[in-house]
């Protein structure tokens, strides 16, 4: 997993990362059947299907810039929210990793 978002400089409800080797759109729909709703583009490029302007300009190599996904969260989300995305997220990972051996 790499954090792409820089934490001295960015907004602090929104954080940007990649699990390496695997594409961020497979993440957003597994995660969209848990009913857990993130998404590959920020926001003001969301109907753009390019890297990432933003991540390029950070160095980002492009197959982390395609496969990053981007996580808002707002004051109403809660720790278990939270923790509930970190079990399913890993629990997806798992389950890739496990089909693509």
């Amino acid at each position: 997993m790499t954090v792409h978002t820089d934490a001295l400089h960015s907004a602090p409800h929104i954080i940007c990362f990649s699990a390496k080797n695997h594409r961020g759109e497979v993440l957003v729909h597994a995660l969209e059947e848990k009913e857990v709703f993130v998404s590959t583009t920020s926001a003001c490029s969301s109907r753009a299907k390019l890297e990432s302007s933003t991540l390029h300009a950070m160095g980002v190599p492009g197959n982390q810039a395609t496969g990053a996904i981007r996580v808002s969260l707002s004051y109403e989300n809660t720790k278990a929210e939270a923790e509930q995305f970190i079990y399913f997220l890993k629990d997806i990972l798992q389950k890739i990793n496990e089909v693509v051996k």
